[in-house]
This record gives C-alpha cells, structure tokens and sequence, in this order.
C-alpha cells in the first residue's frame, strides 16, 4: 500500500482553494471553514428534533451499520427517529443518509452560506445522521464534494482515483457499479491482492471541520460516535472525466442517452466545450478514452439529425440494444441529406467508437489508454463536432 497524505489547512481564501486543490483535483481537510453555520454552535440530536421534529425523513437500517446493500428505506418523523437513536434497547442501527436538507427548512438555514461553493455550482446539499458505527462502503461519486461534520467524527478512507483496476467494483449491471467489494477496516487480501497496491489515505473529520473530497476519488466513511454530516454536490469540471471512473460510467451509457455527467457538461459548456474535452485526453494519451467521448458527440449529433427528419425524442431514446442502436443511428444516416463521404465517414467513426466500447467493457480495462488509431479518429470526430457545432445551435 502506498499511503498518501492528505493537508489540513486553516480557512484559505476562495483563490487558494480553488488554486491548490480544486483545479488539481487533491482532497484537503479544511479547518475553520464553518465558523459562520449557526449549525456549530447549536445542532445536536435533541435540537434537531426539537426545532424539526415534526418533519419526515428517510430512515435505512442494517443489523451491522455497514450499509452495502440496497434497502428500501421507512418514511418517520425527525422526532422519531432520534427517540429511535436514543433508545438503549434498539437492535438494527438506523442511518439518516443521503436526505435533501431542503425538506427540512428548520434546519437549511443552519448551514448557510456554503463555503467555496457559488450557487450555480451546487446540485444538492444532503444531511446524514446516525450512531456511531454507521458505514458507507467504499465508493466513488461523480461530483465535487463538500463534506462538513457539524456534531461528532467520522473516519474517511480515500482511495486514488487512478486506482480503479485496484477496488474490484461491483458488475456494470449490478445497479451499483460505482460500488467496490472491498471493505478498508478488514481488507483480504486473498479475494483482492490488487487493493494492497493501492495508494490510499485516512482522515478523521472533526466536529466544525470540512473535507473537500474532488469527484471520482474512493472513499469509505464510518462514524466514529453519533454523528451529524451535511455535503454538498457540486457540478463537476469537464477535465474531471478523464478518470478511469468517468470513462467506466461512459463505456456503460446507451449511444443516444449518454450519461448524466455528459449531458450534464452539454448544458453547461455547450458541445464546442466537449470536443475540447476530447483533445485533453488526447493530450493525456488516453486514446480509446477520447474516441469513446467522441463517439457521444456523434450520437448527440445524429440524433439531431434524427429530430430535423421528424424524429420524436422519446423514440430517439427508447431502450435498445447495442445491436439495435448501431443499425437505429445506421438508419438515420442513410436518410440524412448529408453527402456521401460524410456519410461514409460517420459510418467509419460510429463503428470504430462502437468497437472501442466494447472492447473496454470486454476487458475490463478503463484506463483508456488505446491505439494511436484510436487517437486519430477521436480527434477527426472532434473536428467534424466543431465544424457542426453552429448548426447544433452551440457554442464552439
């Protein structure tokens, strides 16, 4: 194992934090960083009953606190639910995990303003709740993540995100692909001998302390005693998804649905902005990885042309088949008005991204590296995006 060392630093300014570690991508503990949350200095598990009390939350409950598994979670009141927490004789350990702040108004206004966040960045702010033992197995997300611990501790294992061929994740089909099988508190090493490989870190987030935690990095988190966590989400940056987890959630998306991470970046940035995306893995040498992004430019491009022939969007992204939408966008390229060597190249493009998803899926291998082929047609894709890009109504 490779351990690495994650900083704690005093509150930085806006410039240094985004400088240091939000542009590179590296976690940082950040202390002081809550001072202005009425949250500190006020929230514990009887005031929030106190002051949220008649509010319902979603309660999962596990026999061993390590929450791994898919469970459907009981509808109860805040009040409730911490007489539950308090209650000496409860057998299961409940977790609040993963709730909308926003449903509890009460206590949305304690955690305000989010540091280092504006508010066009943030997708949702989330509160976790529950009894020391609780844990969440090792994982990734795809968004930038703002973690403060407002009452109690929790203990974080990070893992790189460059070491996704080390976590042994779940299937692509399993519902949870993002999920690792590995447990770090009780490794074995005989079920996973690449995990001791890994480059990895610990840290212990204290009550007013914040871990910015970049998008894709693993990390499993466990309460060290009764705990209160709220994160924020925020919209990743595009460069964020040349990480192997990126290219795993890519490899998986349907051809005219692709992933939330994608279609997320096409409002955002526009497709000029994705085709840029394209040449920074190009320059990374990650050439399947650029040629299976381009591929989802194309198809954002063909179902255009699909939507001017008539096409509705609801058939553009009826459930198929790979098989099944090779020969779909093979049909809607024939009955474009565009000439015959474009055609003929869309073809080619089309075919060869196809082939370079499976082959990635097939072996399993997300580091995207490729072939200077590879290369060379990811990047006659990312041309071709940029001289359509007017008439797809974006902004190159």
């Amino acid at each position: 194992m490779t351990k690495l060392e994650i900083p704690r630093i005093k509150k930085p300014s806006l410039e240094v934090f985004i400088d240091r570690y939000f542009e590179p991508s590296l976690p940082v503990v950040i202390e002081g960083g809550l001072d202005g949350w009425r949250a500190i200095s006020t929230w514990t598990p009887e005031h929030l009953a106190d002051v949220a009390g008649s509010r319902d939350v979603e309660v999962t409950t596990e026999t061993d606190g390590y929450f791994n598994k898919p469970r459907m979670p009981e509808t109860m009141s805040l009040r409730a639910y911490v007489a539950l927490l308090q209650n000496p004789n409860s057998s299961a350990i409940a977790y609040i995990k993963q709730q909308d702040i926003s449903v509890l108004p009460e206590l949305a206004a304690d955690v305000q303003p989010i540091p280092y966040a504006s508010n066009t960045s943030i997708r949702l702010t989330n509160l976790w709740f529950g009894p020391g033992g609780t844990k969440t197995p090792l994982h990734f997300d795809r968004y930038e993540n703002l973690f403060a611990q407002v009452y109690g501790k929790k203990s974080f294992e990070l893992v790189h995100p460059e070491d996704l061929d080390r976590t042994y994740l779940r299937a692509l089909d399993s519902g949870a692909p993002h999920i690792s099988d590995v447990r770090c508190d009780a490794v074995d090493l005989e079920k996973h001998p690449k995990f001791a490989g890994a480059r990895r870190a610990q840290v212990t987030l204290e009550k007013g302390e914040m871990l910015f935690l970049p998008a894709y990095w693993f990390h499993e988190v466990t309460s060290l005693e009764t705990s209160i966590s709220v994160n924020t989400w925020l919209q990743s940056k595009l460069s964020r998804f040349t990480t192997p987890g990126a290219l795993r959630e890519v490899a998986i998306a349907p051809f005219f649905l692709p992933p939330p991470i994608l279609f997320e970046q096409f409002e955002a940035h526009g497709l000029g902005a994705l085709a840029d995306h394209v040449e920074l893995l190009l320059r990374k040498e990650r050439k399947a990885g650029a040629l299976l992004f381009a591929g989802f430019f194309l198809g954002s491009f063909l179902a255009y042309l699909g939507m001017q022939k008539g096409l509705q969007i609801e058939e553009l992204l009826s459930p198929r088949t790979p098989e099944e939408d090779e020969a779909f966008a093979a049909s809607i390229v024939e009955s474009s008005p565009l000439e015959a060597g474009t055609k003929e190249s869309i073809r080619r493009w089309m075919d060869a991204s196809l082939a370079a998803r499976k082959k990635i899926v097939a072996t399993n291998d997300f580091s995207g590296i490729g072939s200077d082929e590879d290369g060379k047609l990811a990047l006659e894709i990312s041309n071709f995006i940029r001289s359509q890009t007017a008439a797809l109504g974006s902004e190159s």
